[in-house]
C-alpha cells in the first residue's frame, strides 16, 4: 500500500506556533507535478495556520532535487510517498531487518508525518 506522507526536518515546527517575538520562517518545497504542488500549497497553508511565514517554492523538479535539498536544509518540508522513499531515496542504503521507515529516515536528520488519510495506488493494465 502507497500511502502518501510528508517528509521533513522538525515535524514539531508545523504543529506549534512561534513563541519569540519574531515569526519562525520555513521553506515547503513540491516537485513538478500537479498533485505535489497541491500538496506542497496545503502544508504552506497549514504552517501559515499556526503563524509560521511559510514560503512554497513550486516544481523544483524530481525526487533527489527535493530529497538532496531536504537533506541540504535548502527546505524545510515537501511531500513524498513512502513508496517512493522506500525504492528510491533508500535505494541501495543498507537497512536492518525490523528497522522502521521512521528509525532509517532518522538517520539523515528528516522525520515524516503520520499518513494522510488517503491512498494513492493506481495501476496500468497493458497488452
Amino acid at each position: 500500500m502507497r500511502r502518501l506522507l510528508l517528509a521533513f526536518v522538525a515535524t514539531s515546527l508545523f504543529f506549534c506556533t512561534a513563541a519569540a517575538q519574531e515569526p519562525v520562517a520555513i521553506t515547503v518545497g513540491s516537485k513538478k507535478f500537479t498533485e505535489n504542488v497541491i500538496l506542497g500549497e496545503v502544508l504552506a497553508h497549514l504552517g501559515r495556520d499556526e503563524g509560521l511565514v511559510v514560503n512554497h517554492l513550486r516544481e523544483l523538479g524530481g525526487t533527489r532535487i527535493l530529497w538532496n535539498a531536504l537533506v541540504a536544509g535548502e527546505i524545510d518540508a515537501y511531500p513524498e510517498y513512502t513508496g517512493t522513499i522506500r525504492e528510491e531515496i533508500l535505494h541501495g542504503v543498507e537497512v536492518a531487518p525490523g528497522a522502521t521507515l521512521e528509525s532509517v529516515l532518522a538517520r539523515f536528520g528528516v522525520a515524516i508525518s503520520p499518513p494522510l488519510g488517503f491512498n494513492n495506488t493506481y495501476a496500468i493494465g497493458v497488452t
